[in-house]
């Protein structure tokens, strides 16, 4: 999730894992050795700025994969492209394979003001509609409405079923092509920036959707600054509906911490049936962070603020868990909750639990007393909210991997996470982290992916890390040498995407540019790493 990093698939069984596939044995691999990959083809198209999976959008038993860019391409349109789910296409090694089709492509044709937002959020959701396939919602938070009401957003909503007999390479027109349009209703309310499926409606054959809207903070005008939302929206309402409708006609209930400026919505996601009453729980973080120069700073105005993340119950609007980290001594806020996902439980009690993001905590400081901001990862228990494995996860000690200090400083852990079925035969579930400006270090040191200049790369790289201790790295992905920043781990996402049982990962790059782009155009790049790899 950036913004739809969950699985819809298996939180209550164990996904067995592929016995091929040795726990001790840290999976290895830089982008040129990934699985598949997908590949953006114009100027600043950014493919993989967002990314999604875990949906079955064609009923073959396999993960589909959405991949989202084109956010600043030479259109500003944007688009979201829908791929079918692949196993190893027997290539040679050392060459991912690019699926030449696309399924479907949904183009944002209509044109509106802060339309370069669409393609950044957007989630395979379960069946909305009891059509019997799974659905897939887009969002569009920057939209303004005809009435003059600015950037309240809009989801739109598109029937698996619907589509069952659309010609691959199809281009779809969301407002002609929508099944539902879902409009919000606050003034700079983003309305869309997030979005993620659930079920919070047991004694229907709906899922149900969970839309953040965390609100234009920095150039709303607005005094006080605004406090985002969360809206849960039953399936059933939605699909009766058809057309257009509002937040309001549809009953949504709305969840607020009520704090100017908390962003609060700025990532959603299923949590999976926490009180055992078949009702799945969601959170949704709140990190303050600054979307305006959100590389180099965090949000200032909410003076003694720190981010956080709020566990919730459906239709309850008093929070299950609130979860909080304090500020680095520097003062300056971590980006806790940039992040949050839902994990199969890490401890064996099957309860599910969770994992989120602070891309800007600085640690591994051994040289200054600025925030390096390197990043970390928290996950805590579902049953009872306590935290799990000592606190913050940070990068890997760097002279255990034998990497110096500088190589994490700046690299963003936990700017996207995901949670995992189990991967290696203990029945407990895994969780990943991207850490997109991680920074291959300078040297011109030899890749399988080309020779890294002289200056480093920001290459980006995600670890997936062992549920049953929090700190056994169990795959190291590294991005792929293309123009200076291509920033692998912007976006991340698991689902069984090869079919045969275990979740793989998919992750976007995307700054990538290929040879081809001599003045590194970003048209962006997204992996597939299986866990069981073509290539061993």
């Amino acid at each position: 999730m950036l913004r739809s990093h969950f699985i819809l698939t298996c939180f209550a069984c164990t996904i067995l894992a592929n016995q091929n596939h040795a726990a001790a044995q840290v999976d290895e691999r830089w982008g040129c050795e990934a699985d598949l990959q997908y590949t953006g083809k114009a100027k600043a198209d950014h493919l993989g700025f967002a990314v999604d999976s875990g949906g079955d959008w064609n009923g073959d038993g396999k993960a589909d994969v959405l991949v989202g860019g084109g956010v600043e391409g030479a259109s500003g349109l944007g688009e979201v492209r829908l791929y079918a789910g692949s196993g190893c296409p027997g290539n040679p090694c050392n060459v991912p394979f690019e699926p030449p089709r696309t399924k479907l492509i949904f183009n944002n044709i209509d044109v509106h003001a802060g339309a370069f937002q669409w393609g950044t959020a957007f989630a395979l959701v379960g069946d909305l509609n009891d059509g019997g396939l799974d659905d897939i919602v887009i969002g569009d938070p920057f939209f303004s409405n005809q009435n003059g009401d600015q950037e309240v957003g809009r989801v739109f909503v598109f029937y698996g079923e619907s589509h069952t007999t659309t010609p691959v390479n199809t281009v779809l027109n969301p407002v002609n092509d929508a099944d539902v349009i879902i409009e919000g209703t606050v003034e700079y309310g983003w309305f869309g920036f997030s979005l993620d499926g659930l079920d919070v409606t047991p004694l229907d054959d709906e899922n149900d959707l969970v839309v953040g809207a965390p609100g234009n903070v920095e150039n709303s005008g607005l005094s006080p600054l605004p406090s985002g939302n969360v809206y849960v929206l039953e399936g059933s309402l939605i699909a009766s509906a058809g057309g257009s409708a509002t937040t309001l006609s549809l009953g949504a209930v709305s969840y607020s911490a009520g704090i100017a400026g908390d962003r609060f919505g700025w990532d959603v996601a299923r949590v999976g049936d926490l009180g055992n009453n078949g009702i799945d729980e969601f959170i949704a973080g709140a990190p303050q962070i600054d979307l305006s120069n959100s590389f180099v700073n965090v949000l200032t105005t909410c003076s003694g603020c720190t981010g956080f993340a709020k566990v919730h119950s459906y239709p309850a609007t008093t929070a299950v868990f609130t979860f909080s980290e304090s500020a680095p001594t520097s003062g300056e806020l971590s980006g806790y909750g940039t992040s949050v996902a839902g994990i199969p439980t890490v401890n064996g009690n099957n309860f599910a639990d969770v994992v989120i993001g602070a891309p800007y905590f600085g640690a591994y400081d051994t040289s200054s007393s600025a925030p390096l901001r390197t990043g970390a990862v928290y996950v805590y228990d579902g049953r009872n909210g306590v935290g799990l494995f000592g606190g913050a996860i940070f990068p890997e000690d760097p002279s255990a991997a034998g990497e110096p200090d500088p190589a994490w400083s700046g690299s963003m852990l936990g700017w996207s996470v995901a949670g995992l079925g189990d991967t290696d035969g203990d029945s407990k579930g895994e969780f990943a982290a991207g850490a997109p400006r991680f920074k291959e270090l300078p040297g011109a040191m030899a890749t399988p992916c080309g020779t890294i200049g002289m200056n480093g790369d920001l290459l980006g790289r995600v670890n997936v890390y062992d549920g049953s201790n929090g700190s056994t790295l169990l795959a190291r992905y590294r991005g792929e040498l293309g123009g200076g920043k291509p920033r692998m781990g912007w976006s991340l996402a698991a689902g069984d995407i090869d079919g045969d049982g275990a979740d793989d990962i998919l992750t976007g790059h995307v700054g990538y540019s290929p040879p081809s782009s001599p003045n590194a155009d970003e048209e962006g790049r997204a992996f597939v790493f299986f866990n069981d790899p073509c290539c061993p």
